[in-house]
């Protein structure tokens, strides 16, 4: 007796394969592009980390300004300028925010890559002086200065934001938007140090694959969401290890630097600290913290692991232990630290006072976003910023 297979049922099984393995071919696919090359695995995670950052930092926002004005804190807040022995790197933003350093070209252009993934329009305004950010808003480019969390407004008009010319021409009917005047901004010399020219990294000047690619990769957040960062971080940290030797320059590509830095970031330790880092700016703080406490035990990166552990008992609200970490820390490094002497090996520890200076300095309405921290957590950790740095150590 002859069975007759169902073509119905043939087909049935056709799709359902066909299905299962446009799936699979779809969940791995940006694992294949991390196995295919270092550079192309890493510009996939800077772009990934980009979304995650700018959509959970906006996430309570109600519109474009209040995004504009949001991330202008963020970068602010993560990166740091004038600091004792350690130079700029030019790499990519991402490589600033693990590194919590960036004068004002690096933060101009961190704000303007975290708006991009907003979908705001902006771009990097490059003075032989200082660098700010033109943001579009109402489809008016806007003044932004990242580097000293600021904008313009009129002084007879708070709700007009001033545009670069109009900081440039007309900056005495303006004032900041901490409502401090125009001769009070640290960065007024662009009005006398001579021309500027734009340098626009918009998306639409992108190579067509890179565009493609920084959508995929918002694709897969807007899927995965942060199980699917995890997961990236884990298989491309696994691959670096295993195959490509386990060095930051193996992830990021050509580092400009000086040669005491490019040794740095050619050890296996310091690896250890860009993985730490990683997690710490996607929020598995458990991992981040694990491998701080590792480097405490380490000659050369241990002030890097105190500075971002502080940041961590920071962003965890674990205020007292933050508290006392703080004193310790400054019995030990305080002469050094106030007189800014102490080497190469306490470079960090000069940045724990003035990352809170800045928290301080951070409107409270900003801070609850950045931090996911309430009116009464914001205010004792800016009682512990005036208790303990305004006194003498």
């Amino acid at each position: 007796m002859d069975i007759v297979v169902c073509p119905h049922c043939k087909r049935r099984k056709f799709v359902i394969i066909s299905l299962i393995i446009i799936l699979t071919l779809f969940v791995s696919f940006p694992f294949l592009l991390v196995l295919a090359k270092g550079n192309l695995a890493h510009y996939l995670h800077k772009e990934l980390a980009y979304r995650y950052i700018s959509q959970r930092i906006t996430e309570n926002c109600k519109n474009d300004f209040e995004k504009v004005v949001i991330l202008n804190s963020f970068i602010f807040l993560n990166e740091e300028q004038n600091a004792p022995f350690i130079d700029v790197v030019d790499n990519s933003v991402y490589f600033d925010l693990v590194r919590h350093i960036g004068w004002c070209d690096q933060k101009a252009n961190g704000l303007v890559h975290l708006l991009e993934k907003q979908n705001i329009k902006a771009r990097i305004v490059m003075f032989p002086c200082h660098s700010i950010a033109e943001v579009w808003i109402d489809n008016i480019p806007r003044f932004f200065d990242p580097m000293f969390n600021c904008y313009f407004v009129y002084e007879n008009d708070r709700e007009r934001i001033a545009t670069l010319e109009e900081v440039l021409n007309d900056n005495d009917k303006l004032i900041m938007s901490n409502g401090d005047t125009f001769s009070e901004y640290g960065g007024k010399r662009i009005t006398t140090c001579g021309n500027y020219w734009n340098w626009s990294i918009l998306i639409d000047t992108k190579p067509l694959y890179k565009k493609m690619l920084s959508k995929i990769m918002d694709f897969y957040y807007y899927i995965g969401g942060d199980l699917l960062c995890d997961v990236f971080q884990v298989f491309l940290f696994f691959v670096t290890e295993k195959f490509r030797g386990g060095q930051v320059v193996d992830s990021l590509g050509p580092i400009r630097t000086n040669e005491r830095m490019l040794n740095e970031y050619e050890s296996e330790t310091y690896f250890d600290l860009y993985k730490a880092r990683s997690y710490h700016l996607f929020g598995d703080f458990p991992k981040a913290d694990k491998i701080y406490d590792n480097l405490l035990n380490s000659k050369d990166f241990k002030d890097d692991a105190l500075f971002f552990k502080a940041k961590i008992l920071l962003q965890t609200k674990e205020f007292g232990e933050l508290k006392g970490y703080i004193s310790i820390i400054y019995d030990e490094y305080g002469e050094d630290i106030t007189t800014r002497t102490g080497g190469n090996e306490i470079r960090y520890l000069f940045f724990i006072e003035r990352y809170l200076e800045k928290f301080y300095l951070t409107e409270n309405q900003q801070l609850q976003n950045i931090f996911n921290f309430t009116e009464p957590e914001i205010n004792e950790l800016k009682r512990i910023y005036k208790e303990y740095f305004n006194k003498p150590k």
